[in-house]
């Protein structure tokens, strides 16, 4: 049997719905604004798979003014550990700086465990006897909620204090924050807060939009095997 070979070229597909900016999209990005004071540190979630459409401008352009941290989660989905998946990464890491950049999958705790170092630093050198306030955005369906979960059970060994879903928009407002590091007697420790995913306004390029839909199952698009084929070809792919 002849092995498959994904199609180089598509169809224009006019009927594809550019946006996919919903009414918690806004309000959740309004509210995370107004919070920018409490919060020390952002870590913004992005897709392994796709790096460069799964960034959202809007959180650059309005969460301004705080350090940020960006992981990019599924890693187990997007990298068989070959050394074009490592020069791959480190030209991601290039690409991001000044921010700091980890590779996360929320089921491997020794990358987990990276991202709490990584708050830990962050908040010892803030040295607050309040500990530390962290938030975690991203587009729909990145994992945002799957890695809050994954630091919560490695940091503090609690359970899961955040819905998950094969579907975006499972988490639709800003949640209350969730202890991922211990105390002690200098401080009361590092705290995260989970929040809505928030897609762009608007993709002008159809073929831009149409690698999203597969990988986090938007509304008001039916995925065909075409879908799934167009992942391997993406400019993402080549960065």
């Amino acid at each position: 049997m002849a092995s498959f070979v994904p199609r180089r070229v598509f169809p224009t597909l006019d009927s594809l719905p550019r946006s996919y900016f919903l009414g918690h999209h806004r309000a959740g990005l309004n509210k995370m604004k107004t919070m920018l004071t409490y919060i020390d540190l952002v870590i913004e979630c992005r897709d392994y798979r796709v790096p460069l459409t799964s960034r959202n401008p809007l959180f650059e352009e309005n969460l301004a003014g705080r350090e940020r941290l960006i992981v990019y989660t599924k890693k187990d989905l997007g990298s068989e550990g070959r050394q074009q998946d490592k020069s791959r990464e480190r030209l991601i890491q290039e690409w991001q700086q000044p921010s700091s950049v980890l590779f996360s999958d929320h089921k491997d705790k020794s990358s987990i465990r990276k991202v709490l170092n990584f708050a830990r630093d962050h908040a010892a050198a803030k040295d607050s006897l309040m500990g530390s306030r962290m938030m975690v955005v991203g587009m729909p369906n990145v994992g945002k909620s799957s890695l809050l979960n994954a630091l919560r059970q490695v940091g503090v060994h609690k359970g899961k204090a955040a819905h998950t879903g094969a579907q975006p928009g499972v988490t639709r407002k800003i949640g209350t924050t969730v202890k991922i590091i211990e105390g002690d007697e200098n401080n009361e420790g590092v705290y995260l807060m989970d929040t809505p995913g928030v897609f762009v306004p608007y993709v002008p390029n159809a073929e831009v939009h149409a690698q999203t839909c597969p990988v986090w199952k938007r509304q008001g698009h039916h995925h065909s095997s075409d879908d799934f084929s167009r992942l391997p070809t993406l400019s993402d792919e080549h960065l």
